[in-house]
């Protein structure tokens, strides 16, 4: 591993230095996942996907393993014409500590050298923050373009005062669904394909609808159900390319296509069905990403069935949004003009 990190380190110094001597301005993303959870390695390649689409800049990608100690010497060869993004996804706040630890960590390190700060679309939650923290994250912030991904995190936000500018574009992953109408026909079959996609984590919400739902699909004997996560079995931190990121999310895209029916109580489970164009039931967790994100960028995707906390799941509504799920596949367009016009706009290029 040690030297797999040095060869990334002379790497990212070779380009960084290159482009700095030559005056070419670069974009460098901090933080790409190298780790299991499939829903940050999809964001991690949604990322670098749209920001080499519409940046005429370098972009130079740095691993999360590395962000502080490559930012530590990386800012000295940072100017104004640069732009330093980071890693979105449910990691914004004190949930997960070590990885905003490491993204207030990045910015402010390089905020003296005044390239535009952009945080892609994230969640935003800080349950145990008191004032002299409050202070803190604000400071590590104060010159950040911050994107939050569905309303709940940009009213946080907003309450907070986080952020030079603060947006709402939808889940960078929302770029990834195929923007073409697709219909699937329905075949009659002797059983359908349920594929559960459930949490195992501290977000995850106990929930007795849920439970309803899967003890159904078991005793149907015309339900073929398996189970699986958007968390893959590799050792930590050796996911190291994007090459390698990329396998990982298509073996997962490819796994949900093979079912007829998602389920699921995890916000990238839903998001890759919908990349994979497979209807899917989903359910809230402990942090409302589903529910809010439903609500703000899906409301029109006939392929989402959510289903509330305090709703109910019958069957025969399950049954006739199926049959309209499959019958009327139209894609859903999202919009991330705000978070390229700002790319735009710093850069002065127009793609």
């Amino acid at each position: 591993m040690k030297l797999t990190t040095l060869l990334e380190t002379i790497s990212i110094a070779g380009a960084t230095i290159f482009s700095f001597v030559l005056r070419k301005p670069k974009l460098l993303y901090f933080g790409a996942a190298t780790y299991g959870n499939v829903g940050d390695l999809a964001i991690s390649v949604a990322s670098e996907k749209l920001l080499r689409e519409k940046s005429s800049r370098k972009v130079i990608v740095i691993n999360d393993s590395i962000s502080v100690t490559t930012a530590k010497w990386l800012r000295h060869f940072i100017n104004s014409k640069d732009v330093v993004a980071f890693q979105g996804g449910g990691n914004f706040g004190d949930l997960y500590p070590k990885i905003e630890g490491e993204r207030e960590a990045v910015f402010t390190l390089v905020q003296p050298k005044n390239p535009v700060l952009i945080q892609m679309p994230t969640s935003i939650n800080f349950e145990n923050s008191n004032e002299i923290n409050l202070q803190k994250i604000r400071a590590a912030y104060s010159n950040v373009n911050i994107f939050a991904r569905e309303s709940y995190s940009f009213q946080n936000g907003h309450s907070m005062s986080l952020g030079q500018s603060l947006e709402l574009v939808p889940d960078i992953v929302c770029s990834l669904v195929p923007q073409n109408s697709v219909k699937r026909h329905q075949q009659k079959k002797d059983s359908l394909k349920v594929l559960v996609i459930r949490r195992a984590d501290h977000e995850r919400r106990e929930n007795q609808l849920l439970d309803e739902l899967i003890r159904s699909y078991e005793s149907n004997p015309k339900v073929s159900l398996k189970y699986t996560d958007t968390v893959v079995d590799v050792p930590d931190l050796s996911v190291r390319s994007t090459k390698k990121r990329q396998q990982i999310v298509n073996d997962k895209i490819s796994e949900i296509a093979k079912a007829d029916i998602v389920v699921t109580d995890r916000l990238h489970g839903m998001l890759l069905s919908r990349v994979a164009r497979i209807p899917v039931i989903a359910f809230d967790n402990s942090t409302h990403k589903i529910k809010h994100t439903v609500s703000d960028w899906l409301g029109d995707d006939q392929g989402v069935l959510f289903v509330n906390s305090s709703g109910d799941v019958k069957q025969s509504v399950i049954e006739e949004w199926y049959v309209n799920a499959v019958r009327d596949n139209r894609a859903v367009q999202f919009d991330f003009e705000l978070l390229t016009n700002r790319l735009r706009f710093h850069t002065g290029v127009n793609g």
